[in-house]
Order: C-alpha cells, then sequence, then structure tokens
C-alpha cells in the first residue's frame, strides 16, 4: 500500500492563523478500504521528479510563465492575502457530461476523503479556505477543507493509480507533496485553473516541451479529476468565491484622469418685456431644475468580492469645471456606492440685466451645459483588520454652475405693436455686467 509521508510540516503551523490547537500531530492517509481499494496522497516518485527537473529546465526554473502578470490586477496578490483562512465555496464554471447539471460545488465532509461535486454552496461540506505560506516554500497555495480542516491534495485509489482523485489530507502533519496549488486566471473574471504543483504529465514521450502541469477538471458522475491545460475548457474553470462580506470605507476619485464629455445643454425660455417708450435695463432670472444623475460600476477584478455599503454612507460626486472633474470643499455627499442610477434634482439659476429696447418683447432662451462625467476611482473595503481594494468608474450627468461655464442666449425680439420679430442681438458690456441690445 502506497501512503503519506510523516514529516512535520512547519511552515504550516507558523503561518496558520485559524486551525485549532487541538488538531492531532500526525498526518497519514486512510486506511479504510472501500470497494476500489484505500485512498492514498500522491507521493513524489523518481519519474515525477525527473518531469519537474526536465520542466524546469526547459523554463528556467520557473513554470509560471503561463501566468501572464496582465492577467492579474493591481490588487489581486494583497486581496487574495486578505481572503486568507477565510471561507471561500468553489464552483466550476460548467459540469462535465454524465454529472448533475447542480452538482457544481465542491464539497468535503471530512477527514480522508474523496472531494466530489455537490449541488449546494451553504452546507458545511462546501467550504473551504486558502493558507498562503511564505515565497521560501515555493508552494503558491493551500486548499483547506472548512469541515476537516486538513488540506486538499492529489490522490488516488490503490486499485486505480493511474485516475488521480482530489482528497483531503487526514491530519495536518506530514509531506505537503500534492497539497501545494497555483491559481491561474480564466478570461472569465471570478475563475480561475486550479492547478497542482506536485502532479505533472507529457503529452508526447519523444518531445520535453511537452511536459505539463495537471488542473483539476470537472469528470463524469460528479467527480473531480485532471487534465492537462486548456484555454476555456469550463470543467477546468473554477469560480473562487469568499462568502466574508467587507464592508466599504472609502471611495478615492482619480480626478486627473476623469473623462468629461459635453452632454445636451438643458433649456429655459424666459420672457421679459419693456413696455416704456425709453431704454430701460431691467434685471432677468433664469431658473431650471435638471435631473443629474449617479452610478458607482465596479470593474471585474481577477478575485471576485462581496463589498456592501450601507444607504447612510454616501460620498461626493464630482462636478464639471473648466472640462475637469473637480471635487470642491463643499461639495455634499449624496451619492450612495451603488451600480443602480440615483436621481439628484439639481437647481440651477442664472442672473443678468439687459438695456431692453423701448416697446419691445424678449423671449430668451437660455441654454445650460451639462456633461457626461467618467472618473476612475477606487473602493477600499475592510472586515475585520483585512482590507481589500476594487478598481471601477464613477459615472455622473451633471449640469454645470453658470457661474463657472456661461450659458449659451439666444435671444429673439418683438415689437410690442406689430408683433414683428427685431432683428437685434446681445452684446455683453463687462464693465457693467450687463447685456446691451444692438
Amino acid at each position: 500500500m502506497v501512503s503519506c509521508t510523516n514529516e512535520m510540516d512547519e511552515l504550516v503551523k507558523d503561518s496558520s492563523e485559524n486551525v485549532s490547537e487541538n488538531l492531532p500531530l500526525t498526518r497519514s492517509c486512510s486506511n479504510d478500504t472501500i470497494d476500489w481499494g484505500e485512498l492514498v496522497c500522491l507521493e513524489e516518485t523518481e519519474e515525477l521528479l525527473n518531469l519537474k527537473r526536465r520542466y524546469e529546465e526547459n523554463h528556467s526554473g520557473n513554470h509560471k510563465v503561463q501566468v501572464l502578470s496582465t492577467a492579474l490586477d493591481d490588487f489581486f496578490s494583497s486581496n487574495v492575502y486578505a481572503i486568507r483562512e477565510l471561507p471561500i465555496t468553489i464552483k466550476v464554471r460548467s459540469v462535465a457530461s454524465g454529472s448533475t447539471a447542480a452538482n457544481a460545488y465542491l464539497f468535503c465532509d471530512g477527514a480522508e476523503k474523496e472531494v466530489t461535486l455537490g449541488n449546494s454552496s451553504t452546507v458545511a461540506g462546501s467550504k473551504f479556505y486558502l493558507k498562503i505560506l511564505p515565497a521560501s516554500s515555493g508552494i503558491p497555495y493551500l486548499i483547506y477543507s472548512n469541515v476537516s480542516k486538513t488540506p486538499l491534495t492529489v490522490g488516488h485509489y490503490t486499485n486505480n493509480p493511474n485516475n488521480k482523485i482530489l482528497m483531503s489530507a487526514k491530519d495536518n502533519s506530514g509531506s505537503l507533496y500534492g497539497s501545494g496549488w497555483n491559481l491561474i486566471p480564466s478570461s472569465y473574471k471570478g475563475y480561475f485553473s486550479i492547478q497542482s504543483e506536485s502532479y505533472l504529465g507529457q503529452s508526447d514521450p519523444n518531445n520535453s516541451w511537452s511536459i505539463f502541469y495537471y488542473v483539476l477538471e470537472a469528470k463524469a458522475d460528479n467527480k473531480l479529476g485532471y487534465g492537462q491545460r486548456v484555454n476555456y475548457k469550463a470543467q477546468q474553470e473554477f469560480l473562487i468565491n469568499p462568502t466574508t462580506t467587507f464592508t466599504l470605507q472609502n471611495v478615492t476619485f482619480d480626478l486627473d484622469n476623469a473623462v468629461v464629455t459635453n452632454s445636451t445643454a438643458v433649456s429655459k425660455v424666459t420672457s421679459l418685456t419693456n413696455p416704456y417708450e425709453y431704454v430701460k435695463n431691467m434685471p432677468i432670472t433664469v431658473a431650471a431644475s435638471v435631473e443629474e444623475t449617479s452610478n458607482f460600476y465596479e470593474t471585474a477584478g481577477t478575485l471576485k468580492l462581496n463589498i456592501s455599503s450601507s444607504s447612510t454612507t454616501k460620498f461626493p460626486r464630482p462636478i464639471p469645471i473648466a472640462g475637469k472633474a473637480v471635487l470642491m470643499d463643499n461639495t455634499v455627499k449624496d451619492a450612495i456606492y451603488s451600480s443602480s442610477t440615483q436621481k439628484f434634482s439639481a437647481k440651477v439659476e442664472y442672473q443678468t440685466s439687459i438695456d431692453m429696447k423701448p416697446r419691445s418683447l424678449l423671449q430668451l432662451t437660455t441654454k445650460f451645459k451639462t456633461f457626461i462625467l467618467n472618473v476612475p476611482y477606487i473602493a477600499t473595503a475592510i472586515y475585520g483588520d483585512r482590507e481589500v481594494k476594487v478598481k471601477g468608474t464613477w459615472r455622473g450627468y451633471a449640469v454645470a454652475n453658470p457661474e463657472y461655464n456661461t450659458p449659451i442666449n439666444e435671444p429673439h425680439f418683438y415689437d410690442l405693436e406689430t408683433g414683428e420679430e427685431l432683428n437685434y442681438s446681445l452684446s455683453l458690456d463687462a464693465l457693467r455686467n450687463t447685456f446691451i441690445v444692438r
């Protein structure tokens, strides 16, 4: 019978934050006999050592070249560290033919058990967590069952050693061989190929460049096995979903990289009459109510996160000034963090005066300038002492303050007696701050 080694792994002890102190101090693989043999852990063999050595020779000692940095967002490393040892569910993007469609969640109900696919994300057996060891360990991630509190590892049944499965270890002492995993981002945000760091294969025995690391794959009968990684293969892509909700703390706008574009002006028609036989300077006030909007659109990150924000937590909305997005010191905080469109009634008022010609009617169309603002932001959320960050774009529709963006005035003058339109225009007298009719 093949069995796991019994050496103590101090790295896990040192990095652990939530493993019970009362766990057993020894680790061994299953001794229970089932119909198709005993369930045992993957052991390091000369064949696997040779494959690993040849792979690293071909890839300059770094088999992670297949993980492109462009596939990771700026906060992936810090975010995945923030969710370490917090509960997660792991869901395959699509089950294999011959499996139940609803059985998409990894399920483990104890130590020394085969990990299979179940149909619930809420039962205890569907909860797992990540551990992150020091970089010197050479192991990117360990995945633990929340039920067994032991790592998941590559294993097999003794009478079928070539059919590798996923299993939970007996305890937390012994070798971590077969328990190391790497997470390779999928083009589907939040999904990863889960690559074994110990289990290698070779597709062409005559070509050393055909050596590869196996990735976890959903198989028939709600089972899990392994396969050579294939881009976009749904059975090899798993959604890692932290069940913990992080609470939004603040939003930082990147005003320097905002994009402000002109939108359709809001028009308001105001009438003014001079019934006298002489030129008269007359004040005019133009008021309008504009429905402004706000949307916070999170950018889908490499890692899926749950972020909540109270309806009482509100943020300022950037305003358009001089073609830029600006936050003034006195900007009101009235926007909640939501992708749903929020509407705000904004009142604008424009005051001026006009030297009205005798016996004339003015119908003045005032066009208030409006803008669409797209402002990048970074949102920070916390859970206890853990902090995550996500990027996004705030999109707003706003009317410009007429003091900063002078409205466009289109005058139409009419003779009070005849109703004939008069060919007059307006010219601003800056010294008097009034319009002269010419």
